[in-house]
Parts: structure tokens; C-alpha cells; sequence
């Protein structure tokens, strides 16, 4: 890895860190509406409940992932 590239990634790490758990985190509440309906079309009210509830979801989880330090172990 290039020097400059890895110095960046270094002086960010906690951020990235926590932008992968919310990532993630999303992918899997996405993941578990789809998995309610057999990952067949979702119907247009749980559509639109998933979209009101996704913001809240992953909120919540970026503040248990800071709140609990889940961040900290992660680049040893």
C-alpha cells in the first residue's frame, strides 16, 4: 500500500471503523425485512416503514457503537 494512502487510513481508522458498522449494520436491517417477505417485493406500507425506520436504526446503532467503544480493539 502506498505510503501516503496508509498514513490516511491510519488518521482515520476510528471513523472508518464506525462508517463499517453503520454500513453494516444498515445491509442488515435491510437484509432482515427482506428475509420477513422470502425476499420476494416488499409490499409498498413496510416499504415505507423500512424507509422511515432505517435512519432511526442505524442512529441508535452509531450510538451504541460510540457509547460502548466497539471501535477501539478493532486495529491492533
Amino acid at each position: 500500500m502506498m505510503p501516503r494512502v496508509q498514513s490516511i487510513i491510519l488518521a482515520n481508522r476510528r471513523g472508518i471503523s464506525i462508517a463499517v458498522h453503520l454500513a453494516l449494520g444498515a445491509i442488515a436491517f435491510i437484509l432482515a425485512f427482506m428475509l420477513r417477505f422470502d425476499f420476494a417485493e416488499i409490499p409498498f406500507q413496510y416499504a415505507d416503514l423500512l424507509l422511515k425506520a432505517l435512519p432511526i436504526a442505524v442512529g441508535i446503532k452509531g450510538v451504541a457503537v460510540i457509547h460502548f467503544g466497539l471501535t477501539s480493539g478493532l486495529w491492533r
